[in-house]
């Protein structure tokens, strides 16, 4: 389980998440094989989900109504064919995730009730998995690979690409070795040929049927091929995107100042239909038109979210990153999310050319960038500072401080992989007293936005995953960057004196997709529907 801050240890309950960590090793098989890795659970959560690491080769089953006459079982099986060359471990790990207050209006408290009578349950997972040795491969296992022999799938289909006007075409063969007597055809050959070796070759757009016959076996195996035209896309094209989710959102982590109960710490997010922080619409940011990778912004404003003194200083990277992965993901279609950071901003700056670099360059300078408070030291009672502060790798605490093991060290201003709680490291509401004063380096900076076809994308009211520190005459601030309209600044959320400060702004998700999952829209040049 990846998260224990409210449950006892050997507990399940709405809200934790983790993995079933399953490796099928095949190392030193000397023929083809299949596994089939089967997991059943029994009592298993109505409301909880499961995500294989290769839905293509995974089918789940559910029975009984989770009654004690009738037990609920899920089952999970993983089956997939392995040729004698690619022995090894194979990552099969299912993730789960039991979500905390699911659905939308009545469906809340329903659903509440279930969970309730699913957390008094014991849950127990068996896993078997069974190696079957395959000694003449039947045309039905017949693998998918492409002209580097680098295998593509085992589902049955494959989608080809036009290269351009000239119908330059990608090829994939289908691999027939240890079959004798293979024939193939094509359904359609304007849409796609197949010759006698097996490769398959795309001609213009459109579906067809490639079919494979066994001559000797009697055996046939078809393939839907989809062939589709070679997308070009520019920064600024729409893509229309609507995922669904639910992040819970913890207010002890965020805040400082927050006093009530464990459960009512819980702000549930969700995206979909009706979801608090739903977007549909977003506009490319950066896109690789030779391996189709493509990265996408929210094309207009999410709603807000609050982070407030120490807690929020510590913990703002990993909420805004976990956030968006919740909300914004989609592992059956490889489409992974993070938030904004500081290092993106800079980036879509710097693509405007040396004018907008040299704009960047002079307002660190002019900020103070990478100066260090040292000619008044702040006195001992100006230096506090939160917990991750002594976690940093630009830190200036003294003496040194002894990060405990297993807890995260040297981080830079973006990273962060465990949360911090409230009086963790012996801390007092997130924050410590440095054993002397502190003389930190300047790492805040205001920015103003130019008017580059990047630059005009990010103009909006949103949190920049990246921690940063502002320097003052007697203290200094500690804050997260964000951005507000027509500037990037950052929103001091703790002081070295021990005051706070507080402030609301957007989810501003980067989404990481490839342009195979993509479809131009019917009646335009530039916008695209995900498939």
């Amino acid at each position: 389980t990846d998260d224990r801050s409210h449950v006892e240890e050997g507990k399940l309950a709405p809200g934790t998440y983790g993995l079933l960590p399953i490796i099928v090793d095949t190392t030193d098989t000397e023929t083809d094989l299949t596994y089939d890795v089967l997991i059943t659970i029994n009592n298993c959560p109505q409301n909880m989900v499961f995500t294989p690491k290769t839905p293509a080769s995974t089918t789940q089953t559910v029975t009984g109504e989770g009654t004690a006459q009738s037990p609920r079982v899920r089952t999970i099986r993983i089956q997939k064919y392995v040729p004698w060359s690619q022995t090894g471990e194979h990552d099969e790990t299912i993730s789960w995730d039991w979500p905390y207050e699911t659905g939308t209006g009545n469906a809340i408290s329903a659903n509440d009730d279930i969970d309730t009578a699913d957390s008094g349950k014991e849950v127990t997972v068996t896993i078997s998995a069974v190696g079957t040795e395959v000694l003449s491969r039947p045309v039905s296992m017949a693998t998918i690979i492409d002209k580097n022999d680098n295998v593509i799938n085992n589902d049955g289909t494959i989608t080809l690409k036009v290269e351009d006007d000239e119908k330059k075409t990608n090829q994939l063969r289908i691999s027939s070795e240890k079959t004798e007597n293979v024939t193939f055809s094509s359904s359609d050959n304007t849409v796609a040929t197949v010759a006698n070796d097996g490769t398959v070759t795309a001609v213009a757009a459109g579906s067809a049927v490639i079919t494979i016959t066994g001559t000797t076996s009697g055996e046939t195996f078809t393939v839907n091929v989809t062939v589709k035209p070679k997308l070009t896309i520019n920064v600024g094209d729409t893509i229309y995107y609507n995922p669904t989710g639910t992040y819970n959102w913890n207010k002890n982590l965020a805040t400082s100042d927050f006093t009530g109960t464990d459960e009512e710490a819980i702000q549930t997010m969700t995206t979909g239909a009706g979801g608090t922080h739903n977007i549909t619409t977003w506009k490319v940011l950066n896109v690789d038109n030779n391996t189709g990778a493509i990265d996408m912004v929210p094309a207009y404003q999410s709603a807000t979210v609050r982070l407030q003194g120490a807690q929020g200083y510590n913990n703002a990277v990993k909420l805004l990153n976990e956030a968006c992965s919740s909300l914004y993901s989609d592992s059956s279609k490889e489409i992974t999310a993070r938030s904004i950071n500081i290092e993106d901003i800079e980036t879509a700056v710097k693509a405007g050319g040396s004018a907008r670099e040299d704009a960047l360059n002079t307002a660190k300078t002019n900020s103070g960038v990478g100066t260090k408070q040292d000619t008044n030291p702040y006195n001992y009672s100006y230096s506090k500072y939160p917990t991750i502060y002594e976690r940093e790798e630009s830190n200036v605490i003294t003496p040194d401080v002894t990060v405990e093991d297993g807890k995260d060290a040297n981080l830079s201003q973006s990273e962060q992989t465990q949360f911090i709680t409230k009086t963790e490291s012996s801390s007092t509401n997130g924050y410590k007293q440095a054993g002397t004063s502190i003389q930190p380096y300047q790492t805040y900076y205001y920015f103003s936005w130019g008017s580059t076809a990047k630059e005009n994308l990010l103009k909006k009211n949103y949190w920049v995953a990246s921690r940063c520190v502002s320097l003052e005459d007697s203290s200094c601030g500690f804050g997260v960057h964000c951005v507000y309209g027509n500037y990037v600044h950052a929103s001091s959320l703790f002081v070295s004196i021990g005051y706070t400060g507080n402030n609301s702004f957007g989810l501003f998700p980067v989404v990481s997709l490839n342009s195979s999952v993509l479809s131009l829209k019917s009646g335009t040049t530039n916008q695209y529907n995900v498939d």
